[in-house]
């Protein structure tokens, strides 16, 4: 449980940061998003993010 706390408020600190300098909310959400799956899941979560981004371009 606290790995989960410890995530979500890291990606709530991120996502801040992010919206101070950009005014989409998207991104604001997909950053927090992915700073809390890399907090919980550690590697595996980069290796899966890699891998959508791979897809993606």
């Amino acid at each position: 449980m606290s790995r989960f706390l410890a995530g979500l408020g890291a990606g709530l600190i991120t996502g801040g940061i992010t919206r101070l300098f950009t005014a989409a909310e998207p991104w604001w959400l997909a950053v927090g998003g992915i700073t809390a799956l890399v907090c919980w899941f550690g590697v595996e979560a980069i290796d899966v993010i890699a891998d959508a981004f791979e897809d993606l371009f």
